[in-house]
């Protein structure tokens, strides 16, 4: 029961926001798909670290937490408790700070404050657009019987793997294109801020 309850905290909690923030909403939304609006939005210092901004990035954390925590439960057949789950969601959120504060630093070490800016900007958009869609997700997941949960947890992994390479993706070759930015970088990019980090996740939350 509390898997259900959670999951409509959560939506909740996005209502919330929707209902007080409306203009952050939409800008979320279209940052997304627009890069014009995505650029309005990484020009602007105080946005990212606004009321709005910060509980989205809470609420996220909160979903992320939960659909991992529902995905080894139905990997490993085990059952998943409220105190692992708040566990998972401090282990997420830390991570994925920890991950925005480290790529912040390389900015300042490496004076392409600039570059990282609309870079974070559009992690950002990322995170939160995945949040939008682990919403419905989660409800199904917490509805529905054993027998459809693979499939629907396997589907919302390949959502959220579209929406992160699209927009990622598309950001790349801006870079690469504006600031003759070397693939090999990317590459390592890649592996080291993007990839370990979510292996590191997996491996705390087993």
């Amino acid at each position: 029961n509390w898997i259900l309850f959670t999951v409509l905290f959560l939506i909740f909690g996005v209502g919330l926001i929707r209902v007080f923030f409306p203009s952050d909403i939409k800008l979320v939304f279209q940052g997304y798909f627009d890069d014009r609006v995505l650029l309005s939005v990484s020009k602007e210092d105080t946005i990212l670290t606004s009321w709005p901004f910060i509980f989205l990035f809470v609420l996220f954390s909160g979903a992320i937490a939960l659909f991992v925590s529902l995905f080894y439960a139905y990997e490993l057949n085990h059952f998943v408790t409220f105190p692992n789950y708040i566990k998972a969601v401090g282990m997420v959120c830390g991570l994925f700070a920890l991950k925005i504060g480290f790529i912040r630093f390389l900015s300042f070490v490496f004076e392409i404050r600039k570059l990282v800016k609309e870079y974070v900007t559009v992690l950002y958009l990322i995170y939160f657009n995945t949040l939008f869609l682990m919403l419905p997700v989660l409800l199904i997941l917490s509805l529905a019987p054993l027998t459809a949960v693979g499939v629907v947890l396997h589907l919302a992994i390949i959502g959220a793997i579209l929406l992160f390479l699209y927009r990622f993706l598309k950001t790349a070759a801006h870079i690469m294109s504006m600031y003759k930015f070397s693939i090999s970088y990317l590459i390592l990019y890649l592996c080291c801020l993007e990839i370990a980090p979510i292996l590191i996740l997996l491996r705390l939350l087993s």
